[in-house]
């Protein structure tokens, strides 16, 4: 979605209305109000004005709080893999094939926290949920890219990028931490040019802020081979088993 639009949602057993929120949305994602004079009559048979939210609610609260679980599973030193939903899209074989996540990372050494359609903006809550955690031996991060299909610019993002980085240096002093670029996804070449200036100016700061760069753009785009899903927009199975390679070498 792109523009003007609403989201509805029901209750998860009846299918009954429960509320809508409109606004300007990018993806799922709402980045301001709505545009111009709203017409309350185009409202989905069932739903009312008196439903209506202001904000989205926070969607993938359960879904991190899931994921959480998993660190009960933890033996000793571990990776801990916080990202969007290339993470979070790589436990389930629709898109990771036979090599899921936990498959090729088994989870006595290893935490998956993807949550898709975040931001580095979004992860400064989980984050502080994440206080409490074991000091992980390696923080693996991936992000950026819903930031800029958000339509913020390079600098903006980069910022949100910075502060996460010296969040997580605070809470684990001793982890390392290695970051995964924004990689060119082929259904949205309007984005590939700020993606580059985000990646570049990534690389250019890894020593000062103690990250290792990941280039999982530049390998993926290496390939023959399709490396992505039907949607053009998240890596298939071929795509995670070069992320896997990569991440196997540096782990």
């Amino acid at each position: 979605m792109y523009g003007n639009g609403v989201l509805y949602f029901v209750d998860r057993d009846t299918s009954e209305p429960r509320f809508w929120v409109k606004g300007f949305y990018k993806r799922l994602i709402k980045t301001g109000n709505w545009q111009g004079e709203f017409d309350y009559g185009s409202l989905a048979n069932g739903f009312t004005p008196d439903m209506e939210h202001e904000d989205l609610p926070d969607m993938k609260e359960p879904v991190f709080a899931a994921e959480m679980q998993n660190l009960a599973k933890v033996e000793g030193e571990y990776n801990v893999f916080i990202g969007d939903s290339y993470f979070e899209f790589w436990q389930y074989d629709t898109y990771a094939g036979a090599d899921t996540f936990y498959k090729v990372f088994p989870n006595a050494h290893n935490l998956n926290l993807g949550l898709g359609g975040t931001r580095f903006v979004d992860w400064r809550k989980y984050i502080d949920k994440m206080s409490d955690m074991p000091c992980p031996k390696n923080i693996v991060i991936n992000l950026g890219f819903n930031d800029i299909h958000s339509d913020k610019t390079a600098e903006q993002v980069y910022y949100d990028y910075t502060e996460i980085i010296v969040r997580l240096k605070e809470l684990f002093p001793v982890a390392k931490i290695l970051l995964l670029n924004v990689v060119a996804a082929p259904g949205f070449p309007a984005y590939f040019d700020e993606e580059a200036r985000f990646n570049a100016m990534t690389a250019q700061t890894a020593a000062e802020l103690g990250v290792r760069l990941i280039d999982v753009r530049s390998a993926i785009a290496a390939q023959q081979a399709n490396m992505f899903y039907i949607d053009n927009d998240h890596i298939n199975a071929d795509g995670y088993k070069v992320v896997t390679a990569m991440l196997k070498d540096v782990l």
